[in-house]
């Protein structure tokens, strides 16, 4: 029996000891399966988690909006006591002036404001109750499925507990290798509630954070009450300064009005001394052209009788010179320049008569005292006949050498004449339009229209807040139809209508006042137009101005120029010396601005002309 005992007993142990690595290997892949579930866990820990952040941010917007909208309830709330006072009000007053036949209706209306006040904040209860269910609802099944995923691994992990434990009967190696296995499941087992254990708490802190926010709706909302009365109290005392505003800014707009009337008479009466100045600057415009027009024409007639005077003075130099040298060799006088007894200033300048007429003097007495003393030696009547045609000849050249003079001189007395009178003219021209007035004017403008745009910006203000108001009082007359204000009109004796009437006049009487500020603003738009027209009238014309004067001027310097050339080529073809035609040749060459080809042409033509530059 031992011997069998003893056979039998290896195979049972490795029997079990195969059982034990079953029971091993199934406690792994629990553990496993288990870590598993451990990571979905952690996963819908964490999914939880935004959710209860994304709940917060939700009851934050929720809270916000119930601000706003308790803020609008109550200004709404505000609109209609307001209109439960006006007809209360009204009601008195009939009472007042019919005596006690209406006191039953006035008892009526008070109880009607306070039903109406009650009904109010019922409504008010029950939105704030469903938008709290509402925003606890989500919190609530996020909760529950924590819960019911925690019961689900415990009941998970209690049977593969309880398959782990070691059976009774075998050998202390199995039974120590068992316990070590059974401890490293019991510390996963451990691990694991204490993962649950902190997701619980987390749900826990989720749920008072909860309770705190619920607790800080209702905080906030006692301490927003009277922060509502202040805002109600800040909101009449804006509306008082509104109505100041409005006075102010309506006595502005009629003390803008007569500045504006004077700023037009002002710009009227500039229009009429500037049309005046313009009509004398046409004036003095066309003498000018005539003035200029007659000063060409003596400075023509002038110069070609200085050329002719020139030329007439050249032909009687010359024939002085032949004169001289045939008297000096009729009295046996050699000299080789006969001038040198005058002088060689008459050579050199031909201008001045007076000293050519000195020179001439002294010339002519040294004459006679030299034929007095060669009368001595040859027939006295031949030569005095000799002088006395000498005489009569020189006679006739001082004389139109005097005429000459005159002429000259009365030419440039004309000349000075006509350039005083010019210089005149312009500087009249200069002053007519003065860019004082015009830069004067423009600023005027610019200031109008900034004045313009300052009451364009206050009507559109006015007219926001018009709109605005009309907006919340129609907003208020909808709210009170809807929560039953009709059904208070009947008792009420058409106090209620009275008043609804009254603010529909006064509302009327604003859309008058705003029309007429707006055909104002137009009536301005439209004076600015004209204004501005008128302005860019003045700036064209005095362009126009500018460009004939700027035309006038190129004008005459190119006639200038014509006269220049004109005088150059009538002298170079009155001249009769080569060699001083050639010296005009680059004159005339800078004058018609020959290319360089051209000069080079002319050279090669006339090798004894100076070089042309």
């Amino acid at each position: 029996m031992a011997a069998e005992d003893q056979g039998a007993s290896p195979s049972s142990h490795r029997g079990e000891v195969d059982a034990l690595r079953d029971r091993v290997t199934a406690m792994r892949e629990t553990i496993e399966s288990l870590g598993n579930d451990l990571a979905g866990e952690k996963l819908k820990y964490a999914t939880l988690h935004d959710k209860v952040v994304a709940w917060k941010e939700k009851i934050k917007q929720k809270t916000l909006e119930d601000r706003l909208r308790i803020s609008q309830l109550e200004e709404e709330l505000s609109a209609v006591r307001k209109k439960h006072q006006l007809a209360t009000s009204a009601a008195q007053l009939d009472v007042q002036k019919s005596g006690g036949g209406n006191h039953h209706n006035l008892e009526s209306v008070e109880p009607q404001e306070a039903v109406h006040e009650q009904l109010m904040q019922i409504e008010k209860d029950e939105e704030a109750s469903e938008l709290l269910k509402e925003g606890r609802a989500p919190s609530q099944e996020c909760l529950r499925e924590g819960e019911e995923e925690e019961a689900l691994i415990e009941r998970k992990i209690e049977p593969k507990h309880q398959g782990a434990q070691v059976p009774e009967g075998h050998p202390f190696q199995q039974a120590a290798l068992v316990g070590s296995m059974v401890k490293e499941l019991r510390k996963a087992n451990e691990t694991l509630r204490a993962d649950l254990g902190e997701a619980s708490r987390f749900v826990e802190a989720a749920r008072s954070e909860a309770e705190q926010l619920k607790k800080g709706l209702c905080s906030t909302k006692e301490e927003d009450e009277p922060r509502i009365a202040d805002l109600r109290e800040e909101l009449d005392a804006l509306r008082c300064q509104l109505e100041n505003t409005t006075s102010k800014l309506e006595a502005e707009v009629d003390a803008n009005r007569k500045l504006f009337r004077r700023c037009n008479d002002a710009e009227e009466r500039c229009g009429h001394l500037l049309h005046e100045k313009e009509i004398d600057k046409r004036m003095y415009e066309e003498k000018l052209v005539e003035w200029r027009e007659i000063f060409q024409v003596a400075k023509a007639k002038d110069e070609s009788t200085i050329d002719e005077l020139r030329t007439s003075l050249c032909t009687s130099r010359c024939y002085l010179k032949q004169l001289c040298h045939t008297v000096l060799a009729f009295l046996g006088c050699e000299c080789d320049n006969p001038l040198e007894v005058i002088g060689d200033e008459f050579a050199e300048r031909l201008v001045n008569v007076s000293l050519f007429s000195q020179r001439l003097d002294s010339f002519r007495k040294l004459l006679v005292e030299r034929a007095k003393s060669c009368c001595v030696v040859c027939d006295a009547d031949s030569i005095l006949q000799v002088f006395e045609l000498i005489c009569s000849s020189i006679e006739g050249v001082r004389s139109e050498r005097d005429v000459a003079a005159a002429e000259l001189d009365k030419s440039r007395q004309m000349i000075s004449d006509a350039r005083s009178q010019l210089v005149l003219l312009e500087a009249k021209c200069s002053s007519l339009v003065s860019p004082d007035v015009v830069a004067g004017l423009e600023a005027r403008n610019i200031q109008l229209e900034e004045k313009c745009e300052l009451l364009r910006r206050e009507i559109k203000r006015q007219r926001e807040a018009f709109q605005r108001e009309r907006d919340q009082q129609e907003s208020m007359v909808a709210t009170a139809s809807l929560q039953g204000v009709a059904a208070a009109r009947v008792p009420s004796d058409g106090v209620f209508e009275r008043g609804m009437l009254s603010l529909a006049a006064q509302q009327s009487q604003r859309d008058n006042e705003i029309r007429q500020l707006q055909a104002n603003v137009q009536a301005l738009e439209r004076e600015n137009a004209v204004l501005r027209r008128e302005c860019d009238h003045n700036n064209s014309v005095v362009a126009q101005f500018t460009k004939e004067m700027e035309v006038l001027k190129t004008k005459e310097r190119v006639q200038l120029s014509v006269e220049y050339v004109r005088n150059v080529v009538l002298q170079y073809l009155c001249c009769s010396c080569e060699e001083m035609r050639m010296k005009m040749v680059p004159a005339i060459a800078t004058v018609l601005e020959f290319t360089a080809k051209e000069k080079r042409d002319v050279q090669n033509a006339n090798p004894q002309c100076p070089p042309l530059k």
